[in-house]
């Protein structure tokens, strides 16, 4: 069977498997993925082979004047993050394309990917640093 993706609820092994994607920030935790997840302005989707479940990713679609971007807020692999990232990309582009993106966004919190997505095409366009003052 071929691989495909499909939404998917929130449950706690979803929220375990996501909490060390989203460095938590003053500004951005785990709490406020799920938030966003629950109340509809992101979406949570699997990725299966068959009825297995491989790896897990959270996108919104953003909207620029007129022009929509695709955006990957967290994701994590059940068969290794990288593994199901190459795996399910195609997917995952077919699906932004499907929605009228013109673009696909990522922010990576670890240096350590930055070369799995540019071997999918993406290039580096920012970098964003943030210093917390609480």
């Amino acid at each position: 069977m071929a691989a495909y993706l499909k939404a998917i609820p929130w449950t706690d092994e979803i929220e375990k498997r996501l909490r060390p994607t989203v460095i938590d920030e003053p500004t951005y935790s785990i709490a406020n993925l799920r938030a966003e997840v629950l109340g509809g302005s992101s979406t949570l989707i699997g990725g299966f082979e068959g009825q297995i479940l491989e790896g897990v990713m959270v996108f919104f679609v953003e909207n620029f004047g007129g022009e929509s971007e695709f955006v990957l807020q967290a994701g994590a692999g059940l068969i290794g993050d990288k593994a199901a990232l190459a795996k399910y990309y195609p997917l995952l582009e077919t699906e932004a394309k499907r929605r009228n993106c013109v673009a696909i966004r990522t922010h990576l919190a670890r240096d350590t990917y930055q070369a799995v997505y540019k071997g999918l095409g993406f290039r580096r366009s920012e970098i964003v640093m943030r210093r917390s003052l609480i």
